[in-house]
């Protein structure tokens, strides 16, 4: 049975946000859609397959969480309805990371961390390090001109493992 860990606004620390030896799911964000990773916290998965998530409306930002640690959680899925930018090279035991944003999407993660961005936007899009990165943007704009943002990876930290960039273009692009 999953136990689910809400993080609130406030410090999230201490035996509260350990883990279980199970799987567990910590829960960054507010009903409304509010990130609740923030300053200070201090979370630890624990033994088991954890795992983080936060569904954030509007921008989502995990580095203003200044002094924030986040240990034993192996899975963050990280949904933004705007623009993304996450910082989780200090996250210990992560080995995969899933973003999926509407905006420009900035993801640094580990070499030890596979990264998967999904830009629906086609807006800017940069990874940095990772271990097997995917990342794909698809431009619905019916615009005459390309509306897609550059997608790079690996521009000042080289991903470590295989690197795969998909673009699809869904709409019609007026004359």
């Amino acid at each position: 049975m999953v136990r689910p860990f809400p993080l609130t606004a406030g410090i999230d620390q201490g035996a509260d946000y350990i883990g279980t030896a199970g799987n567990d799911l910590f829960i960054a964000n507010t009903a409304a859609g509010a990130l609740t990773l923030t300053s200070l916290d201090a979370i630890d998965g624990g033994n088991g397959t954890d795992s983080l998530v936060a569904n954030v409306v509007g921008a989502l930002d995990t580095t203003g969480a200044v002094g924030a640690t986040v240990a034993g959680i192996e899975s963050a899925t990280l949904i933004s309805t705007g623009a993304l930018t996450a910082n989780t090279t200090a996250w210990t035991g992560l080995t995969s990371l899933q973003a999926t944003n509407i905006g420009a999407a900035t993801v640094t993660a580990a070499a030890t961390t596979n990264v998967t961005v999904a830009n629906s936007a086609a807006a800017a899009t940069s990874v940095q390090g990772g271990n097997n990165v995917t990342v794909s943007a698809t431009d619905t704009s019916t615009s005459a001109t390309d509306s897609t943002g550059p997608m790079v990876v690996g521009t000042t930290t080289a991903a470590a493992g295989a690197v795969n960039v998909t673009y699809t273009e869904t709409g019609s692009d007026a004359a």
